[in-house]
């Protein structure tokens, strides 16, 4: 017979028990501080400290869900119930819950000891909050003034005396110092404004007056900047190494008209030479690759269907730049020109793997010849994968055709590359290697740079609002505790709520809570401002 389990056998229904669950919250709770304190404790300006301090705050925030899952696992409930700590009033049911309740009580659905004592503290606890909100929202407002009193003395009561020199120091503290100074700690009596008319412009000018004295210092909060994006201009980022791997696919028009000579040269083997230096200058990163069209049948029309067959890689992907120039020489001009069924055979090999980056440059010398659409089958190739661009050399090509070959760099996400003579297709083509190059590094640099932008350009916008609220929280600190000071006087003078001294205790309460308010709305649309620009300049930059 299986063993019974019991409120004791705690360890038979797994997960985190009580005592466990405790201790890992009370550590994360530890953490959690620790990193929201960090951008204090360092002292520095640095919108990387801020974002440190955010990202290990936010990761001990995500780690309370695994010991609330498994604390939920030993009652037998559904782990689901962690995220219910999201949730506004049903987190403290989640808590108390996991805090609480007992191992399997899913099962038993009896409380044992430790179980009803925790739960009696809570719910004494949660009386004790809703009585006393009651009493102050409904309640004499004696009874607060009185109680406050009790709880602070009058030496410990932060006032303002007439002989004290008040000043804000650099940190937005504020401070008290006596005219001989020294720390001086005054009595209530000497603390109290000593308000007593009726006239209110005489308790706007004494709520002026403090208001100046504990007034805060914002000169150390530093308005946030956005990171530097400058890095990945092109004329740095060439000379950049590139880090990102790609195929970069030669396609070379090998067409009777190849063999029309420039400057007394063929422009085959202007191609050719061109090739043999060029290529030198590739992407490390790059796995070179040849694909060769218009080198099988004739150019006559009873070679035009041999002729017009898709390019053949010639050169496997993956190539050095010797094996590739030892292809070419073996080849001849001879056919007809068939881009658009070559481009085909391209987006073939890209669908097989569509996250491969590929660079394609269609060296030409004239137009399509093969009645295809090389226009379409250029926008077909770049939408097969996920990072596809045709570049297009146009080597020798009279000037109305040059729009055809213009069309389809446009279409595969290209450059078009008008070459003149021998030279143009040399100066031309080490062009289109910068510019593949250029936008791989880019691609890199941007990657690297927005990243840090994003991580940067927020961490000091939240290290900003983070600085301007909590030098706002000291600022009202020091006018609440002046407040608090006036209300101990006023009670001990046996005044009420119908007392100008009453009356401008409660004035200055608010205005220096309307003054915190506004710095922390302050700091909150910065903070807003800066994320919207972050994401305005994402979105405007190039990947």
């Amino acid at each position: 017979m299986a063993k019974q389990r019991t409120l004791s056998s705690a360890q038979q229904y797994g997960g985190f028990n009580r005592s466990r669950y405790f201790f890992w919250m009370l550590g994360l709770g530890v953490f959690g501080a620790l990193a929201v304190a960090i951008p204090f404790l360092v002292k520095l300006d640095s919108g990387l400290v801020a974002g440190i301090s955010m990202a290990l705050f936010i990761a001990s925030t995500l780690g309370s869900f695994y010991p609330l899952v498994k604390r939920y696992q030993n009652q037998v409930a559904s782990g689901w119930w962690a995220l219910g700590s999201l949730v506004p009033i049903l987190n403290i049911y989640v808590g108390i819950r996991a805090l609480a309740y007992p191992p399997g009580y899913n099962q038993h659905k009896t409380f044992d000891g430790p179980a009803k004592i925790i739960l009696a503290l809570f719910a004494g606890l949660l009386a004790v909050v809703l009585i006393g909100g009651a009493l102050n929202k409904f309640g004499s407002n004696q009874a607060p003034i009185k109680e406050y009193a009790k709880l602070l003395s009058a030496e410990a009561a932060i006032a303002l005396p007439n002989d004290a020199a008040n000043s804000i120091d650099d940190s937005g503290v504020f401070s008290v110092s006596a005219s001989n100074g020294t720390a001086q700690a005054p009595s209530a009596q000497r603390a109290a404004p000593g308000i007593t008319s009726t006239n209110v412009s005489a308790c706007d000018a004494k709520i002026d007056e403090v208001m100046q004295k504990t007034k805060a210092v914002y000169a150390h909060c530093p308005l946030p900047e956005l990171h530097d994006l400058k890095e990945c201009a092109p004329a740095k980022v060439h000379t950049a190494p590139p880090v990102e791997n790609f195929d970069a696919i030669t396609v070379l028009d090998m067409s009777g008209s190849m063999a029309g000579r420039v400057a007394g040269m063929s422009k085959y083997n202007i191609a050719r030479e061109m090739l043999g230096e060029v290529l030198q200058y590739a992407a490390p990163t790059a796995s070179l690759g040849l694909m060769v069209y218009g080198h099988l049948g004739n150019n006559t029309d009873s070679g035009k269907s041999s002729s017009c067959v898709p390019g053949e890689l010639l050169a496997a992907v993956g190539s050095t730049p010797s094996d590739i120039i030892q292809v070419v020489e073996q080849l001849k001009p001879t056919g007809w020109t068939p881009i658009a069924s070559s481009l085909s055979a391209l987006r073939e090999r890209v669908l097989a793997d569509p996250e491969r980056p590929v660079r394609v440059t269609v060296i030409s010398d004239g137009l399509e010849t093969c009645d295809g659409n090389p226009v379409e089958q250029a926008r077909l190739l770049k939408e097969a994968g996920a990072d596809v661009s045709v570049n297009v050399i146009g080597f020798d090509v009279a000037n109305d055709e040059v729009k055809q070959l213009r069309a389809i760099a446009k279409a595969g996400g290209g450059v078009f590359f008008d070459a003149k003579g021998r030279h143009g297709l040399r100066e031309a083509a080490l062009a289109e290697v910068r510019t593949r190059n250029e936008k791989i590094m880019h691609r890199a640099c941007s990657a690297a740079e927005l990243a840090k932008f994003k991580i940067y350009s927020q961490g000091s916008a939240a290290h900003y609002r983070n600085c301007v609220s909590g030098t706002a929280t000291k600022e009202w600190a020091a006018a609440r505790e002046v407040a608090s000071a006036w209300l101990i006087a006023s009670n001990e003078q046996g005044a009420n709520a119908q007392t100008p001294d009453y009356a401008c205790t409660k004035q200055l309460q608010a205005v220096s809570k309307e003054r915190y308010d506004d710095a922390k709305r302050h700091a909150n649309e910065v903070y807003e401002n800066v994320k919207a620009e972050i994401a305005l300049s994402v979105n405007s930059k190039p990947l």
